[in-house]
């Protein structure tokens, strides 16, 4: 199975965090030979070369292989896996492709990623700032001035060597997702962490915030939910991951039920926080909130794999990347042509007008849930210009290193729009709507801005 594309815009996860036995820091402290390290840098780059279809497409070959070659040249002892991740991660940065990732082993490092207490994110001068603390100590937005022994800046100058993306947009979005790997990789697993920030009179304070006993409630989350909002006049889907294909056409049933139960106004889809997954439940979506046909993409660009069709056999290699590719020679570019979805009949199918909102963090499968409603006009779009470019990566290939048992993520393909666009650009809503860069009110300013537009056209 190949790993999801959401789970990488954060880095996915691993941790050496039991409830019955504590931290188990032999996995953390455990050394590695310099010859794993590097057998394992050396799989990771003949896996690119034989299954991306351009490894380089969103960076310079001469400085990625010249990163690489410097690596091994300067790996002269044994490292603990958190030394190693930091080292390999910043190799697949280089790529500059948010789709490219890595997680720790399976179970080395799992809940201490999800444990760690505070969420970071880059302010708008590359300070590090709070996003979330799940201790509740210290408020949003608080400007953080170091964590242990490790100044803010350090931590900053490492996250944007570790993480990759095509735009520096991005970039800064990826950062924000992925502060607890970086912070797990950099510090190690902790029961408690000393953060010294700023209070909004600007006076230093340490704190000591003690790592979760048990892993969020988000990181269970579910990955859609509806309800009526506006009082009960409009219905609402939070749509924050493309998995789980039948349960989200139940669900997607349900809702169509409830809407033309409350004889909805409007229906307000929210995918600012989709990093993507699986894109054939956004085909699902809009079959059952519209009858026009559609597509997320325009052709493809696949590279034909002798270890792709090993790993997937051949019902699900042609799933993913059709029957032309399975028959083609190792190596062969071959293209698939897009072609569009019409809609088959379903009962209770919403037919009242639509709004999509968008951030600059939609990403992967939940751009190209925005991309088909942009280009086919399936739902107004509102909220924010989409960071990820159009013409981008995807199908995300994942396995697992030979020596360390990282688990590493290589997008396999290259997509386009549907329509042709300028490359580069991310797709741009129909009513574009941001919020005040310092909006730290428990009001969802994007939501309450696109309820006042749905009132005043739809009254």
């Amino acid at each position: 199975m190949p790993i999801k594309r959401h789970e990488f815009i954060s880095g996915a996860a691993s941790v050496a965090f039991s409830p019955k036995k504590g931290f188990d820091f032999g996995a953390y402290l455990r050394m590695y030979a310099v010859s794993d390290v590097r057998a394992d840098i050396d799989q990771i780059w003949q896996t690119f070369l034989t299954t991306a279809v351009d490894p380089f497409y969103t960076s310079n070959r001469l400085i990625v292989e010249a990163k690489f070659d410097a690596a091994k040249q300067q790996l002269t002892k044994p490292r603990t896996i958190c030394e190693a991740w930091l080292l390999i991660a910043q190799l697949l940065a280089s790529f500059n492709d948010a789709h490219v990732g890595m997680d720790f082993p399976d179970g080395a490092l799992e809940d201490a990623v999800y444990r760690f207490p505070v969420l970071f994110a880059l302010g708008c001068n590359n300070d590090l700032i709070v996003n979330l603390d799940r201790s509740g100590t210290i408020p949003p937005l608080s400007q953080i001035l170091s964590i242990n022994d490790m100044s803010s800046q350090r931590y900053v100058d490492l996250a944007l060597r570790c993480l990759g993306a095509q735009n520096p947009t991005l970039h800064r979005i990826r950062i924000a997702h992925a502060s607890p790997w970086i912070s797990v990789a950099a510090l190690g697993p902790r029961v408690d962490y000393d953060i010294t920030w700023l209070t909004r009179h600007g006076k230093p304070v340490t704190s000591r915030i003690v790592a979760s006993s048990r892993p969020p409630s988000s990181k269970h989350k579910l990955a859609y939910s509806f309800s009526m909002i506006d009082h009960g006049c409009i219905g609402y889907i939070d749509y924050r991951r493309c998995e789980n294909y039948y349960a989200f056409e139940k669900f997607l049933m349900t809702t169509c039920n409830e809407l033309r139960k409350n004889s909805a106004r409007a229906l307000v889809i929210d995918i600012r926080n989709n990093f993507g997954g699986d894109s054939s439940l956004n085909d699902l979506l809009w079959t059952y909130v519209s009858d026009k046909p559609f597509a997320q993409s325009g052709p493809e660009t696949v590279r034909s794999s002798s270890l792709l069709k090993q790993k997937y056999g051949k019902a699900r290699y042609t799933q993913d990347y059709g029957e032309p590719a399975w028959s083609a020679g190792d190596g062969t570019l071959v293209t698939i042509p897009m072609s569009l979805v019409e809609p088959r009949p379903v009962r209770n199918r919403y037919t009242g007008p639509v709004y999509l909102i968008t951030s600059e963090a939609t990403f992967s499968s939940g751009m190209m849930c925005a991309i088909a409603a942009k280009e086919y006009g399936l739902a107004t779009l509102v909220g924010a210009r989409i960071a990820e470019p159009t013409d981008t990566t995807g199908e995300v290939f994942g396995f697992i290193t030979r020596r360390l048992g990282l688990q590493v993520g290589i997008p396999t393909a290259i997509k386009r729009g549907p329509k042709p666009t300028k490359r580069g650009v991310g797709v741009i809503p129909n009513v574009p709507i941001v919020a005040p860069a310092d909006e730290a009110s428990k009001v969802d300013y994007v939501l309450e801005k696109t309820l006042e537009l749905i009132r005043k056209r739809h009254a």
